[in-house]
């Protein structure tokens, strides 16, 4: 999960209050799913002060390598030097 904050905040772990996370005032940060259970989030995003959205996670495949020998093959070949 990835949150934004119009303001610093300390996001403690519900069961354990010596674990916390912080998130700096606009900069988006990735954080562990237990954050959106402590005090600090819920009374913060009630208040809209935080935001959290999903962070899908997209893998692009890398071209084969014979397509790309293919293209640079069919590629116009620029003119000599005079």
């Amino acid at each position: 999960m990835r949150v934004s904050s119009t303001k610093n905040l300390r996001f403690h772990h519900p069961d354990d209050r010596a674990t916390f996370v912080d998130v700096v005032a606009g900069v988006p940060k990735d954080v562990d799913d237990w954050v959106r259970q402590s005090d600090m989030f819920k009374a913060a995003s009630h208040g809209g002060t935080v935001s959290a959205y999903e962070t899908p996670v997209t893998i692009a495949a890398a071209p084969a390598p014979e397509a790309d020998a293919s293209a640079k093959a069919k590629a116009p070949k620029a003119p000599a030097a005079d």
